[in-house]
């Protein structure tokens, strides 16, 4: 539930203002891996994935499917262009630049060296970096062994949880 941070119990959407919402995947360091060309063709690779040396991420599944190396899905992208330390300052500068009043993040590291053994926790960092930025918010893990979760924020000159946050 929320109400408006304005002095009334109105949210700021209803009085004329509409909300700004942005969402965004920021993909779990948790959940990718290098790799290298495979040369296996599937329908979940292609070929010009299977074969090419810039082709190194690896979405990895759950259950199962994660045991299957066929259905692995791979993304053509270099391996440093997924580290954290690069993606985080374009993310947090893409987020700002469109000052959205709610913030929904998918695929936040939650658990450091969950299923990638150099991969760190970044929910302090993301709650640093948006608190100085004026929001607030929280994190909450997904079910079972996941090691992600997903997160949601708020501006506080907007809008304010009306109960507890965790």
């Amino acid at each position: 539930e929320w109400v408006g941070n304005t002095g009334d119990d109105e949210l700021p959407g209803k009085s004329g203002a509409p909300l700004r919402v942005l969402s965004l995947n920021i993909l779990a360091d948790g959940l990718t891996e290098g790799d290298g060309p495979s040369g296996i063709v599937t329908r979940w690779q292609p070929e010009c994935f299977a074969n090419s040396e810039t082709a190194v991420g690896v979405a990895v599944l759950d259950g199962d499917t994660a045991r299957d190396e066929s259905v692995r899905m791979k993304f053509r992208c270099s391996g440093h262009l997924l580290e954290w330390r690069r993606r985080w300052p374009m993310l947090r500068s893409m987020i700002l630049e469109h000052a959205p009043d709610i913030i929904g993040l998918q695929e936040v590291d939650l658990t450091p060296n969950g299923r990638n053994l150099s991969s760190a926790a970044h929910d302090e960092e993301i709650h640093r970096d948006l608190s100085e930025a004026g929001y607030e918010g929280g994190f909450t893990c997904k079910r079972g062994r996941a090691c992600d979760g997903v997160a949601v924020f708020w501006s506080r000159a907007r809008l304010q949880a009306a109960g507890v946050v965790r």
